[in-house]
């Protein structure tokens, strides 16, 4: 990718539409809590009530229909194309989630590596990253603001193994292309398999990333995952 190609990345992301009260509780004014959920607390399963009845309106609704009605409602439908048409077809991974966490690094890159020493060392872990649209946003970013830190940055990842006969396909994706030829920085756990909710996968990641980074510092820590469960509604 050439320097003015990548200055095109630097062109601000259009704002986008939103609804606060959507977030619920999630965002409140400063200085409020939250209500924690009791235990004998019922509004968990009136709200999933809720959400059943809802599903079983729009059942009878064709996939193709639904599918068109959620494109034009979908933000960032065209976004990453035109992301794509101005930095040009060299960038790689250009998806919905390049486009959601560059939105972050533009707002607040400065903070995350503002106390980076030029020559420090940048280490960088990935959870739930394949196929790698915020590792290829982070490598933008960075030729761009830290263009010094980029030969020396070790980055690690997280991911599902696509090559591990266990795990569900329905659960993986379909891109092993920055997989396949980067196999050495990704954790796959104690069975393989880079399952990271199996049992004592937390203290085993712990361990191999230790093993990589002997001063045991990581700059940046993201996770993007989510759960597929189109093959199974009644979650």
């Amino acid at each position: 990718m050439t320097r003015e190609a990548l200055q095109m990345v630097r062109l601000p992301l259009p704002e986008l539409p939103h609804d606060p009260s959507a977030i619920g509780s999630l965002f409140q004014a400063s200085g409020t809590e939250a209500s924690p959920v009791g235990v004998g607390d019922d509004s968990v399963a009136k709200a999933r009530a809720k959400l059943d009845r809802a599903r079983d309106e729009i059942d009878s609704v064709d996939i193709a229909e639904w599918r068109s009605f959620s494109k034009r409602l979908n933000a960032l439908d065209g976004l990453t194309k035109e992301i794509r048409s101005r930095v040009g077809v060299d960038a790689p991974l250009i998806n919905n989630a390049w486009a959601k966490f560059y939105e972050v690094l533009a707002a607040f890159g400065t903070r995350i590596f503002g106390s980076c020493k030029a020559e420090e060392k940048l280490r960088t872990m990935h959870l739930c990253e394949c196929p790698g649209g915020f590792l290829a946003a982070l490598n933008v970013y960075l030729n761009i603001t830290r263009p010094e830190s980029v030969p020396e940055w070790q980055w690690m990842g997280a991911s599902l193994n696509p090559y591990h006969e266990a795990n569900d396909l329905n659960q993986m994706v379909d891109d092993d292309a920055l997989y396949r030829r980067t196999q050495d920085r990704w954790w796959t756990g104690p069975d393989g398999s880079g399952d990271i909710l199996q049992p004592g996968a937390a203290q085993d990641l712990w361990r191999w990333f230790g093993s990589r980074a002997v001063d045991g510092k990581c700059q940046l820590v993201t996770a993007d995952g989510s759960m597929d469960v189109q093959y199974d509604p009644n979650k």
